[in-house]
């Protein structure tokens, strides 16, 4: 099995990248809302819930969650807001685009059990290349004799919020992936759910999932199979993958679907968790929908988190990281009940095996005050670390007064080794108060080219008609300009055209020849420098820089608080050349500087930051 790594587990050059010093400690963007946190009203007085977001236009976001229709029938919601957290009218209806995918009245349910109707929610969103926007999530069945039956749903909009006609059926693509009952003798109802969704560069759309029982399926089934659903980008199932574009992980278990990943090579993760006691499990997928059985246990890869007691761990959201995966969740080690459930962070290496070197043996786990705090989504940050957010909750104090436990969003930093950054916020997380006594988020998304972070979630409580849909921006970084290469040599004007004949309407004289064409400054130089990694033990580099000037030869120095600790030089061969930088360096943020030919026989000399690994 091919494992391609990802840019975060290798060495990225580039002037995305910001130089070492200019790191600044995250903070809460008071240009966001108000003081960092701003409300989306997608109901009028009723409640609603973000889950996720993605990377909108000009520094905003798109949001998924719910929104109440009446009483307790829920619709599926996505939301545009702008850079400052405000609603964006200009799309859908005042901001807001909502599909009610099963409306009330519900199908009643046997033995006279109330319908809820509020199963339809959307988890998760993706934005396609052409600015379409993909939700997914669960909702109530259709046409059957149980409204507890449930289905995975995918809708699309268009860029403007209205529903996608040219998608599965008016925009939703419904996907019964079984009738949600066991046999008569049994009498369970368990339905098909969805979580995740990501779109290939090629269109096709991937939903983790999961498959219901079965009522003629032998031998019955009574939990659930995680699944993972193609489609096509017109919302049909993708034959081409899996078995009728579903591809299975039976793990004969009881096991809930959360969210999935790609990774460089086309495959699929989707992130689970279950059994007794619970463990994270994380299924991986190949590109043609089978299961990748190189990867952990038959393709699953999963493991006891150790402790004093038979610890146990969540697992919400998988990233890539190098040639294996971060995950997150929440659990614990401990033995004392009154400690609650930690927030979580483990690492699969490249064969699905737990990476013990990670964290505290193999595990990060955060515990603010020995309440309830969790994770539920992860994105790595430009500068390598991770910022991962969820929960986090205040004990209850015994009076008087008495106080009753509050839970509070979180936002937690750590690096790629499972270190909590306890440079950020209090001990490296961030407790912000959205207002309620349930307040949480479960998606995150980066905006401004990487130096803002948006939390989406939602204030809650009880009544849940007081729930709102809610974000929350933190300022990473501040951006850092590049100086400005020198002005290329002007061009050789051209000469003039000859004079026309004398006569009354004399013939025009032919244009003259055009000048030739200056030279590039270094700034439109098409430069390409890129570094390997060469020897493990020493730490030594290679670096090759391409289409560069034929004269003379290329000089690269790696410095460390203004010293050189590793340089070297080579002569540009047919525009490329390849430099071994001698010298042992260490991990870290590294200068990177190069001075390369032109071809117009001057020299540039170009500065890069590095990080090494």
């Amino acid at each position: 099995m091919r494992r391609t790594p990802t840019t975060l587990g290798a060495l990225a050059l580039g002037a995305a990248l910001l130089s070492a010093g200019q790191a600044q400690a995250a903070s809460l963007d008071a240009s966001f809302g108000t003081s960092g946190t701003a409300f989306s009203p997608l109901s009028a007085t009723l409640g609603d819930r973000y889950f996720d977001a993605v990377t909108g236009p000009a520094g905003g976001t798109y949001n998924a969650g719910y929104t109440t229709v009446a009483g307790t029938d829920q619709a599926f919601a996505v939301s545009r807001t702008d850079a400052s957290g405000a609603l964006v009218t200009s799309f859908g209806t005042g901001g807001v685009a909502s599909v009610n995918v099963t409306a009330a009245p519900f199908a009643a349910p046997p033995a006279g059990t109330a319908p809820t109707g509020t199963t339809e929610i959307a988890r998760s969103i993706a934005l396609q290349a052409d600015g379409k926007i993909v939700i997914a999530g669960t909702a109530e069945a259709t046409g059957g004799a149980d409204s507890r039956d449930t289905d995975a749903v995918v809708v699309r909009f268009n860029t403007d919020g209205t529903p996608d006609a040219t998608f599965g059926t008016g925009g939703v693509a419904r996907l019964n992936l079984s009738d949600g009952r066991t046999p008569a003798a049994l009498e369970t109802i368990v339905g098909d759910q969805a979580w995740g969704v990501k779109i290939r560069p090629t269109g096709q759309i991937v939903v983790a999932a999961s498959k219901g029982v079965q009522s003629d399926e032998v031998p019955a089934r009574t939990t659930r199979t995680i699944a993972a659903v193609q489609l096509t980008s017109a919302g049909a199932l993708d034959a081409s993958f899996g078995t009728a574009g579903v591809g299975l992980s039976e793990t004969g278990g009881s096991l809930n679907v959360r969210n999935g990943t790609l990774t460089d090579d086309g495959d699929f993760l989707i992130a689970s968790y279950g059994g007794t006691p619970v463990r994270p499990s994380i299924h991986r997928f190949l590109a043609n929908g089978a299961k990748d059985t190189t990867w952990g246990n038959a393709g699953v890869a999963s493991g006891a988190i150790g402790g004093p007691a038979p610890g146990f761990a969540e697992a919400y959201t998988v990233v890539p990281h190098g040639s294996g995966v971060i995950g997150v969740g929440y659990g614990s080690r401990s033995t004392t009940p009154a400690n609650g459930v930690d927030a979580v962070a483990y690492r699969f290496n490249a064969a699905g095996v737990w990476d013990q070197t990670f964290g505290n043996g193999g595990l990060l786990s955060y515990d603010r005050v020995a309440g309830a705090d969790r994770l539920r989504n992860v994105v790595a940050l430009p500068d390598g670390r991770f910022a991962g957010v969820g929960s986090t909750e205040d004990p209850a104090v015994t009076g008087p007064p008495a106080v009753a436990s509050n839970v509070n969003g979180l936002v937690l930093f750590f690096d790629g080794d499972g270190n909590i950054d306890t440079s950020e916020g209090t001990g490296g997380a961030f407790n912000v108060d959205l207002g309620g006594t349930s307040d949480a988020f479960f998606g995150a998304a980066l905006v401004s080219g990487g130096r803002k972070l948006v939390a989406a979630g939602h204030k809650a409580g009880t009544p849940t008609s007081g729930d709102d849909a809610a974000l929350t921006r933190l300022n990473l970084v501040n951006a850092v300009s590049g100086p400005a290469g020198p002005a290329g040599a002007a061009g050789t004007a051209g000469a003039p055209g000859a004079a026309g004949p004398a006569g009354p309407a004399g013939a025009k004289g032919a244009t003259g020849a055009k000048g030739a064409k200056g030279a590039k400054g270094s700034s439109a130089l098409p430069l390409r420098v890129t570094c390997k990694l060469v020897s493990v033990k020493k730490r030594k580099i290679t670096c090759t820089a391409k289409k560069v000037g034929t004269r003379g030869s290329v000089r690269v120095s790696l410095l460390r608080g203004g010293r050189t600790v590793a340089a070297g030089k080579a002569l540009a061969t047919k525009g490329t050349a390849a430099v071994a930088l001698r010298g042992a360096v260490k991990a870290g943020r590294y200068t990177l500087v190069t001075t390369i030919p032109t071809a117009a026989g001057g020299r540039v000399k170009v500065t890069r930051t590095i990080t090494l690994r």
